[in-house]
């Protein structure tokens, strides 16, 4: 396995709560034979926390471009998935892999937990870890949105902005119509995604290396229309229309704002992220305890 000598830390919002396990993890990852970066927001969060503060060299910071220069880079993300998905919108691409501490709630893909920091980095400096590989879903359009980096790990969607009656989404695979969406709204979702929004409006939780997209209707007008699981080599095109002029479009936790007769294109992303796992994890394993599947909650 490849051996990290370049540990990239980042974070987005640390709570006074949580600031024990942030130096818990600064102080181990201080005593390995590693080069340490500090990103702005990991700077920025921990501003109010001395104590944080006094384990970081004055000076200490990275830019993203630094992770391209530096092989044998891996970051650490602290905080929960939402900050996962900052972290692979920052690396625009770039192969380089993330472990997450999940700081936050559910913790799909940050999946070490932070009572287990230690174990968690013996395991990753000593090789005992594996890399997924994850598909990312990209959109183009006629008027650039998310031009930046327009991609998502999660999903897709497309949804009315307020309380205005139903829209209608023409939906298109590989130039044939599939079916003329009325509802809420319409999800577009990586295996990734499948157990977040897409797993909340009742979809199939998709295995990491499926090859699958799935797509999903929000609160659909016709009761038959189900959740459609299609393979990520197809081409996905929409059209939206309705009786409001504008419409809002997500990609994970970012948005944008399209009009009527706007046409997107969906494709699977040309590039794959990095997600790092350590010792005996495994996605049945974290599905299982994420969900608490198989356990009896009665009391």
């Amino acid at each position: 396995m490849q051996s990290f000598t370049n540990v990239h830390l980042y974070a987005r919002t640390v709570h006074q709560e949580d600031v024990r396990y942030v130096e818990e993890a600064l102080t181990l990852l201080q005593s390995y034979d590693v080069n340490l970066y500090y990103h702005e927001d990991f700077l920025k969060a921990t501003t109010d926390y001395p104590s944080i503060g006094e384990l970081i060299p004055t000076g200490a910071r990275f830019s993203v471009r630094n992770l391209s220069l530096h092989p044998g880079s891996i970051v650490i993300a602290l905080g929960g998935d939402g900050t996962m998905l900052r972290v692979i919108h920052l690396l625009r691409g770039r192969q380089i892999p993330v472990l997450g501490i999940n700081l936050g709630r559910l913790g799909f893909l940050a999946g070490v937990k932070k009572t287990e920091i230690r174990e968690a980095f013996n395991q990753l400096m000593s090789g005992q870890y594996l890399v997924e590989e994850r598909t990312l879903i990209g959109i183009t359009s006629k008027i650039e949105i998310f031009d930046n980096f327009p991609y998502a790990l999660n999903e897709f969607t497309i949804r009315r902005l307020d309380s205005s009656s139903m829209i209608n989404v023409s939906l298109y695979i590989n130039d044939e119509l599939l079916n003329s969406y009325w509802a809420d709204g319409l999800l577009v979702s990586t295996p990734t995604g499948s157990t977040a929004y897409s797993l909340s409006c009742g979809s199939p939780i998709l295995f990491p290396k499926s090859g699958n997209f799935v797509i999903t209707a929000v609160a659909p007008h016709n009761l038959s229309v189900r959740p459609v699981v299609i393979s990520d080599t197809l081409r996905i095109k929409l059209q939206v229309k309705g009786r409001a002029n504008n419409f809002m479009v997500t990609l994970d936790s970012r948005h944008a704002y399209i009009t009527r007769e706007q046409e997107i294109t969906l494709e699977k992303a040309p590039f794959k992220a990095q997600l790092v796992y350590v010792g005996s994890s495994s996605f049945m394993k974290r599905i299982r305890e994420k969900l608490h599947w198989g356990e009896d909650r009665r009391n």
